[in-house]
Protein backbone atom coordinates (compact mmCIF):
# COMPACT_ATOMS: atom_id res chain seq x y z
CA UNK A 1 0.00 0.00 0.00
CA UNK A 2 0.91 3.67 -0.08
CA UNK A 3 -0.44 5.88 2.65
CA UNK A 4 -0.11 7.17 6.17
CA UNK A 5 -0.93 5.01 9.16
CA UNK A 6 -1.93 6.81 12.35
CA UNK A 7 0.96 6.75 14.81
CA UNK A 8 3.73 6.80 12.20
CA UNK A 9 6.56 9.33 12.47
CA UNK A 10 7.21 12.09 9.95
CA UNK A 11 10.74 13.21 9.09
CA UNK A 12 10.43 15.83 11.82
CA UNK A 13 9.67 13.06 14.37
CA UNK A 14 6.12 14.40 14.76
CA UNK A 15 3.59 11.62 15.45
CA UNK A 16 1.12 11.68 12.57
CA UNK A 17 -2.61 11.85 13.16
CA UNK A 18 -5.76 12.47 11.13
CA UNK A 19 -5.37 16.19 11.88
CA UNK A 20 -2.10 16.26 9.85
CA UNK A 21 -2.93 13.94 6.93
CA UNK A 22 -5.53 11.37 5.90
CA UNK A 23 -4.46 8.45 8.07
CA UNK A 24 -5.35 4.79 7.93
CA UNK A 25 -6.35 3.39 11.31
CA UNK A 26 -4.20 0.41 12.32
CA UNK A 27 -7.39 -1.61 13.02
CA UNK A 28 -8.31 -1.40 9.32
CA UNK A 29 -5.27 -3.47 8.36
CA UNK A 30 -6.75 -6.64 9.81
CA UNK A 31 -4.99 -9.35 11.75
CA UNK A 32 -4.85 -12.12 9.14
CA UNK A 33 -1.70 -10.90 7.43
CA UNK A 34 1.78 -11.23 8.86
CA UNK A 35 3.12 -7.94 7.53
CA UNK A 36 1.91 -4.96 5.54
CA UNK A 37 4.50 -3.23 3.35
CA UNK A 38 3.79 0.45 3.00
CA UNK A 39 5.14 3.57 1.34
CA UNK A 40 4.52 7.31 1.83
CA UNK A 41 6.45 7.99 5.04
CA UNK A 42 10.09 8.73 4.31
CA UNK A 43 11.36 7.48 7.66
CA UNK A 44 12.13 3.74 7.96
CA UNK A 45 9.82 2.38 10.70
CA UNK A 46 7.34 -0.21 11.90
CA UNK A 47 3.85 1.03 12.70
CA UNK A 48 1.96 -1.91 14.14
CA UNK A 49 1.77 -4.64 11.48
CA UNK A 50 2.79 -2.18 8.74
CA UNK A 51 6.37 -1.50 7.72
CA UNK A 52 7.57 1.66 5.96
CA UNK A 53 10.89 1.13 4.20
CA UNK A 54 11.66 4.85 4.04
CA UNK A 55 12.96 6.90 1.15
CA UNK A 56 15.75 5.58 -1.11
CA UNK A 57 17.18 9.12 -1.27
CA UNK A 58 16.84 12.12 1.05
CA UNK A 59 14.36 14.61 -0.38
CA UNK A 60 14.36 17.24 2.36
CA UNK A 61 16.83 18.44 4.96
CA UNK A 62 14.71 16.72 7.63
CA UNK A 63 16.07 13.47 6.13
CA UNK A 64 19.74 14.45 6.04
CA UNK A 65 20.71 12.10 8.90
CA UNK A 66 18.75 9.11 7.62
CA UNK A 67 20.54 6.33 5.78
CA UNK A 68 18.77 5.65 2.47
CA UNK A 69 17.93 2.02 1.88
CA UNK A 70 15.61 -0.48 0.34
CA UNK A 71 14.39 -3.66 2.03
CA UNK A 72 15.30 -7.23 1.18
CA UNK A 73 12.43 -9.47 2.27
CA UNK A 74 12.72 -13.19 2.98
CA UNK A 75 9.34 -14.83 2.49
CA UNK A 76 9.52 -18.40 3.81
CA UNK A 77 7.69 -21.22 2.10
CA UNK A 78 6.53 -22.52 5.48
CA UNK A 79 3.71 -20.22 6.71
CA UNK A 80 4.75 -20.96 10.32
CA UNK A 81 8.17 -19.40 9.82
CA UNK A 82 8.50 -15.66 10.42
CA UNK A 83 8.71 -13.16 7.60
CA UNK A 84 12.02 -11.29 7.86
CA UNK A 85 13.58 -8.31 6.17
CA UNK A 86 16.78 -6.32 6.31
CA UNK A 87 17.81 -2.95 4.94
CA UNK A 88 20.23 -2.71 2.05
CA UNK A 89 21.85 0.68 2.48
CA UNK A 90 22.59 2.53 -0.72
CA UNK A 91 24.87 5.47 -1.48
CA UNK A 92 23.25 8.82 -2.13
CA UNK A 93 24.14 10.97 -5.10
CA UNK A 94 24.15 14.27 -3.18
CA UNK A 95 25.04 14.50 0.51
CA UNK A 96 22.79 16.89 2.43
CA UNK A 97 24.60 19.25 4.77
CA UNK A 98 23.33 21.85 7.20
CA UNK A 99 25.91 24.31 8.47
CA UNK A 100 24.77 26.26 11.51
CA UNK A 101 26.45 29.51 12.49
CA UNK A 102 25.09 31.00 15.70
CA UNK A 103 24.89 34.58 16.91
CA UNK A 104 27.21 33.61 19.77
CA UNK A 105 29.90 32.58 17.24
CA UNK A 106 29.61 35.91 15.44
CA UNK A 107 29.11 38.13 18.49
CA UNK A 108 31.99 40.57 18.92
CA UNK A 109 33.68 39.34 15.74
CA UNK A 110 34.99 42.39 13.84
CA UNK A 111 34.65 40.54 10.49
CA UNK A 112 31.73 38.08 10.66
CA UNK A 113 31.75 37.58 6.87
CA UNK A 114 35.34 36.33 6.97
CA UNK A 115 34.47 34.02 9.88
CA UNK A 116 31.59 32.51 7.87
CA UNK A 117 33.74 31.89 4.78
CA UNK A 118 36.53 30.36 6.89
CA UNK A 119 34.03 28.02 8.55
CA UNK A 120 32.69 26.94 5.15
CA UNK A 121 36.26 26.50 3.85
CA UNK A 122 36.82 23.63 6.28
CA UNK A 123 33.94 21.55 4.91
CA UNK A 124 33.87 19.40 1.75
CA UNK A 125 30.91 20.93 -0.07
CA UNK A 126 31.34 19.79 -3.68
CA UNK A 127 28.26 18.08 -5.18
CA UNK A 128 26.34 18.41 -1.88
CA UNK A 129 22.97 19.96 -1.17
CA UNK A 130 23.99 22.65 1.31
CA UNK A 131 21.89 24.70 3.70
CA UNK A 132 23.67 27.48 5.62
CA UNK A 133 21.70 28.78 8.60
CA UNK A 134 23.09 31.94 10.15
CA UNK A 135 21.87 33.74 13.26
CA UNK A 136 23.20 37.26 13.71
CA UNK A 137 22.24 40.19 15.88
CA UNK A 138 20.29 42.75 13.86
CA UNK A 139 22.82 45.53 14.47
CA UNK A 140 25.62 43.42 12.90
CA UNK A 141 23.54 41.99 10.01
CA UNK A 142 24.78 44.61 7.53
CA UNK A 143 28.29 43.12 7.90
CA UNK A 144 27.34 39.91 6.08
CA UNK A 145 26.23 39.40 2.49
CA UNK A 146 23.86 36.60 1.52
CA UNK A 147 24.81 36.95 -2.16
CA UNK A 148 28.54 36.62 -1.33
CA UNK A 149 27.86 33.38 0.56
CA UNK A 150 25.71 32.09 -2.34
CA UNK A 151 28.52 32.89 -4.82
CA UNK A 152 31.00 31.12 -2.54
CA UNK A 153 28.79 28.00 -2.57
CA UNK A 154 28.55 28.14 -6.37
CA UNK A 155 32.34 28.41 -6.61
CA UNK A 156 32.59 25.25 -4.46
CA UNK A 157 30.43 23.40 -7.04
CA UNK A 158 27.63 22.52 -4.65
CA UNK A 159 24.69 20.69 -6.21
CA UNK A 160 22.33 23.20 -4.61
CA UNK A 161 22.70 25.80 -1.91
CA UNK A 162 20.39 27.75 0.35
CA UNK A 163 21.43 30.55 2.69
CA UNK A 164 19.10 31.48 5.52
CA UNK A 165 19.85 34.51 7.71
CA UNK A 166 17.92 35.06 10.92
CA UNK A 167 18.33 38.55 12.34
CA UNK A 168 17.95 38.54 16.10
CA UNK A 169 16.61 41.51 18.02
CA UNK A 170 18.06 42.30 21.43
CA UNK A 171 15.96 41.21 24.38
CA UNK A 172 14.77 44.19 26.37
CA UNK A 173 13.16 43.73 29.73
CA UNK A 174 11.57 46.63 31.55
CA UNK A 175 10.24 46.55 35.06
CA UNK A 176 7.35 48.71 36.23
CA UNK A 177 8.46 52.26 36.98
CA UNK A 178 12.01 51.45 35.78
CA UNK A 179 12.05 54.49 33.45
CA UNK A 180 11.17 56.80 36.35
CA UNK A 181 13.83 55.29 38.61
CA UNK A 182 16.50 55.68 35.92
CA UNK A 183 15.40 59.24 35.16
CA UNK A 184 14.23 58.40 31.64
Amino acid sequence: GHGLIAGGLADSEAVLTNEIDLAIDRKWLGGDLIQWMYGHLHKRQDVGAAFFCGSPAPLTFAQELQKPSFELWDVPTDPNEPLTHEPIFIPISHQMLTIEITADELSGNPDPMNYIIQKLDGIALKDSKVRVRIQIHREAAAMISKSTIERYLEDQNVFSGKVMIEKLDPIRIRADKMDQELGM
